[in-house]
C-alpha cells in the first residue's frame, strides 16, 4: 500500500477540531489536525456503509509501512514523543495488534485504525501481592505501551477488542500475572474506560509525564490475570498473616475442646 504524506501546510488536508486526543492536555495548541490519510478517505466515503464486522481485520504488523501509519496515528493520539528506535522496535521487540479497515470495495485500499503496542516485564510487589510462591518463581507482566482508534471509530468497541485480545494472551501464560498500563491523571475518559474493562487503579505516580513542557501526574491500572493479586503494604500483609495464624490457633483449641467435651459424654 502507498502511504501518502499529507503536507502539513496545505489547509485542504487537515481538519479543525477541539482537541482530537484526549491524551493531550486540555489547553493544547497541538492537536487541533488529523494527519493521517485515512481521515482524508472516509470523507469522500458514506462511513454508514462500512460493516465493521466485514470490512475490519485483526493482525499483527508486517513491514515498514505499517509502522509509518502507527507513527502518524500516535502523533494523533499521543503528546509523547516516542524515540525512532520505538518504531523501529515494533517489527522485532514488542509485540501488537491492528486492526485495519479495508476500503476496496468503496475504491480504496486498506488502513490502520486502531492499535494496541505491549511488551513483557517483570513483576514487582508495588504492582502485586507479596508471595513467597511468586518470589522463588519468575512472574511476569505485559506492558501496555500504547492503545488508540480514530476518532471515527470510537465507541465502536474496537479499544475493548484490543483490550481483551491482551487479556487473552496473558492468561495463556502461568507465569503472567497481571497487564498494566500508565495513563496521564486528566484523561477522564481513559480511566472510565479501563475501569469498567476491569483494570484497578492502583497509584497515583507524581509528576510522571513531562507534555508540552508542563508536568503531569499518571495513573497506574493493572489487570490481574492468573491467580495475581493487588499489592498490600506490608503492615497490612503481616495483619493478614497474624490474623491467619490466630485463625487457625482458635481452629484447633475448638477442636481440642469439642473433643474434651466428647470424652466427658463418653464417660
Amino acid at each position: 500500500m502507498q502511504f501518502k504524506e499529507i503536507d502539513l501546510e496545505d489547509q485542504t488536508n487537515y481538519i479543525q477540531y477541539e482537541r482530537i486526543s484526549e491524551s493531550y492536555p486540555p489547553n493544547t495548541k497541538n492537536n487541533y489536525r488529523y494527519l493521517a490519510e485515512i481521515h482524508t478517505i472516509l470523507q469522500k466515503i458514506d462511513i454508514t456503509q462500512i460493516d465493521t464486522s466485514q470490512d475490519i481485520i485483526s493482525r499483527t504488523l508486517c513491514n515498514k509501512s505499517d509502522v509509518r501509519q502507527i507513527q502518524v496515528l500516535h502523533s494523533e493520539w499521543f503528546p509523547i514523543q516516542y524515540e525512532q528506535q520505538y518504531y523501529d522496535n515494533m517489527l522485532t521487540e514488542t509485540k501488537n495488534l491492528v486492526l485495519e479497515l479495508d476500503l476496496k470495495r468503496f475504491g480504496f485500499s486498506k488502513y490502520i485504525i486502531a492499535s494496541v503496542i505491549y511488551n513483557k516485564k517483570s513483576t514487582t510487589f508495588k504492582e502485586m501481592k507479596f508471595s513467597f510462591k511468586d518470589l522463588c518463581t519468575d512472574s511476569y507482566c505485559l506492558y501496555i505501551q500504547t492503545i488508540g482508534v480514530i476518532n471515527e471509530f470510537r465507541q465502536h468497541g474496537l479499544a475493548s477488542y484490543l483490550l481483551n485480545y491482551v487479556k487473552l494472551e496473558a492468561s495463556k501464560n502461568i507465569k503472567v500475572k497481571y497487564i498494566n498500563l500508565h495513563m496521564v491523571a486528566y484523561n477522564r475518559s481513559g480511566e472510565r474506560f479501563y475501569l469498567k474493562n476491569g483494570f484497578q487503579l492502583i497509584e497515583k505516580c507524581k509528576n510522571y509525564y513531562n507534555i508540552e513542557n508542563k508536568v503531569y501526574d499518571s495513573y497506574l491500572f493493572c489487570f490481574y490475570v492468573n491467580e495475581g493479586q493487588p499489592p498490600i503494604s506490608f503492615f497490612s500483609y503481616l495483619t493478614e498473616k497474624i490474623s491467619l495464624s490466630l485463625s487457625a490457633i482458635k481452629s484447633l483449641l475448638n477442636k481440642s475442646h469439642k473433643f474434651e467435651e466428647n470424652d466427658i459424654k463418653m464417660i
